[in-house]
């Protein structure tokens, strides 16, 4: 408890600064009529990862129970505020959120992992602390070990019609340990909504070998939207990764929204 306490007053200032949910794997609380993400469980390995991959430091702040969790908030009511969702009112399944803040030196992202008994939480930042662990490259694989020891959900997920997961699809979104190393740029003029569902291979070395846009969990189609997705994804770059297969296959999202 004392290191959780710790990093959540090193939190806490960063997020009265500037708060912003990131994604989350289903919407509930202030997330209902948000712009966060919504993803797909089988995806959170891999965000973790990049997050991991960019920022410097991680606090471990796993390992509490939720009646344990529920406790503490109530002592803190400095702390409670970082969650603005009832967590009595969390549905069953497992669930994760993630938020970032930023205190004018730089940003900071905590992920939040809700399972039936436990809460696991993970801090990423640039700035080292007491309880801070260093992010280093070559350890990426033990990371991910430890992450999976207490979050190895791999459940497929789709999106219905209406926008909500559905997780008895057979797809599975996302390209598993892969990130932009030069991301798509798609120019978009606001007058459409919804999202596009994008089927897209990659190389060992990163390259986009086929785009295939309007795949399953598509909700709008527009040719001309679909053409210029398909030109960004095919001059974007990924990580290169030797142990990934020749050819990886995987789901991405993109949503739009009228401006």
């Amino acid at each position: 408890m004392k290191n959780f306490t710790i990093a959540l007053l090193f939190l806490i200032p960063s997020f009265c600064f500037s708060q912003q949910f990131l994604w989350s794997t289903t919407k509930i609380g202030e997330l209902e009529n948000s712009e966060a993400e919504l993803i797909g469980i089988s995806k959170v390995v891999e965000k973790a990862l990049d997050y991991y991959d960019f920022y410097d430091y991680y606090h471990d702040l796993s390992g509490f129970s939720m009646e344990g969790f529920k406790e503490f908030l109530k002592k803190d009511l400095s702390a409670a505020k970082l969650f603005p969702f009832d967590l009595a009112g969390m549905p069953e399944e497992p669930a994760v959120f993630a938020f970032k803040g930023n205190n004018g030196r730089g940003s900071m992202v905590i992920v939040m992992f809700i399972q039936k008994e436990n809460i696991d939480l993970i801090l990423f930042t640039n700035e080292s602390g007491e309880g801070a662990l260093k992010t280093y490259p070559h350890e990426t694989s033990k990371f991910k070990k430890w992450l999976s020891s207490f979050w190895n959900h791999t459940d497929k997920n789709s999106i219905n019609k209406n926008g909500t997961l559905n997780p008895s699809s057979e797809v599975e979104y996302g390209l598993a340990n892969r990130h932009y190393i030069v991301r798509p740029n798609i120019t978009h003029n606001g007058m459409i909504s919804g999202r596009v569902a994008v089927e897209v291979r990659v190389n060992r070395e990163g390259e986009v070998v086929s785009v295939r846009p309007g795949v399953k969990g598509t909700t709008i189609m527009d040719s001309a939207l679909n053409l210029k997705i398909e030109r960004a994804l095919t001059e974007s770059l990924f990580n290169p990764k030797n142990d990934a297969p020749e050819i990886q296959t995987g789901i991405l999202l993109f949503d739009f929204k009228l401006r």
